[in-house]
């Protein structure tokens, strides 16, 4: 039971994550100054969602058990999943209704792909080579760490 539960841990936080992030950045469009913005609301509510969680649940944990602490998480992850039902389509529109890939690709249609500038060419030069740095250093630290 508790590996099952903790692999639909797992994919449940896989799954929601990458798509919750995604539909934060269909809000704006690109370049649009609000959307630096909108991401740090959404980590900033995150956070201090993860903080209050800890807060909440583990007060009553220590106050009434560890029952009371799992229905209190039953009920917030139940209040989450009504606001989401009931107010998504008046917040958000059409954002999340609508696969990201599939809209991606129809504004890409229109779009033809020039080929990369050289500016561009030069920062991914950089990054590989920052990558390998990295690379080299994690490998030799934990080979003495050994």
């Amino acid at each position: 039971m508790f590996y099952g539960g903790l692999a639909l841990l797992i994919a449940g936080n896989g799954m929601f994550k990458p798509n919750i992030s995604t539909m934060v950045g269909d809000l704006y469009a690109e370049g649009d100054n609000r959307r630096d913005g909108a991401f740090t609301i959404f980590y900033m509510g995150i956070n201090i969602g993860a903080l209050l969680a800890g807060i909440v649940v583990g007060s009553a944990t220590d106050s009434f058990g560890w029952s009371a602490g799992f229905i209190v998480a039953g009920i917030g992850m139940v209040i989450s999943l009504v606001m989401q039902m009931t107010m998504a389509n008046s917040w958000l529109g059409d954002i999340g209704n609508v696969p990201a890939a599939a809209r991606a690709r129809e504004l890409n249609q229109s779009k033809a792909k020039a080929p990369l500038t050289r500016e561009e060419m030069d920062r991914l030069k950089v990054i590989l080579i920052m990558g390998l740095f990295v690379i080299v250093f994690w490998a030799v630290s934990n080979k003495r760490a050994v």
